[in-house]
């Protein structure tokens, strides 16, 4: 009989632990549902047209520079996913600046010269740039973009009409023959 009475007292026990269990489990969940006014207040307006922020993707304009003159692939931009890796805090010597068909300025950020060159003519370390080189401008994937402007100290030093042709970028799949290549999976769309 003390055996039977030991395990029922051990469920009464157990039973008014998890009551108590599921009660402050309740209390914290209206607590926090008091709370969800003042955070939705605090996050914030979102508009999904706000310059690109919705994009999934960004463009690149292809080009080479064969001494001194500026040519870009004119057949297409090419689509890439990820957003512009560039932002208002970039750096570097050249300035892009993207506008639309009548020529508002829709955004800029900063870049490296892509000829740049490290040198170490006589042993001195410096640099140079290069009289032939490929390029490529990144723009953020937006429809209205126009046209591309370099700038360096201030000064225009190309312009080009973006084409509106756009073109998904297709990866080539390596060949067998090289170390890692069986480690992709991509395949060409």
């Amino acid at each position: 009989m003390k055996k039977h009475m030991y395990i029922v007292l051990s469920v009464a026990v157990l039973l008014l632990a998890s009551c108590k269990g599921e009660q402050q489990q309740q209390d914290k969940e209206d607590e926090l549902s008091k709370q969800l006014p003042e955070l939705d207040r605090l996050a914030g307006d979102y508009t999904p047209q706000q310059d690109g922020d919705f994009k999934t993707y960004h463009l690149a304009l292809k080009g080479r520079v064969n001494n001194g003159v500026w040519m870009i692939d004119s057949n297409a931009t090419y689509m890439r996913p990820g957003r512009l890796p560039y932002g208002a805090a970039s750096g570097g010597d050249m300035m892009v600046v993207y506008t639309d068909a009548s020529g508002k300025e829709l955004g800029k950020y900063r870049v490296e010269h892509p000829g740049k060159q490290r040198t170490c003519d006589d042993g001195n370390g410096g640099m140079k740039v290069a009289t032939s080189y490929d390029f490529e401008i990144l723009l953020p994937g937006r429809e209205d973009i126009g046209s591309v402007t370099l700038q360096q100290d201030g000064k225009t030093i190309q312009q080009f009409k973006v084409p509106v042709r756009r073109s998904r970028e297709e990866r080539q799949i390596p060949s067998t023959n090289v170390p890692g290549a069986a480690d992709t999976t991509r395949v060409i769309r």
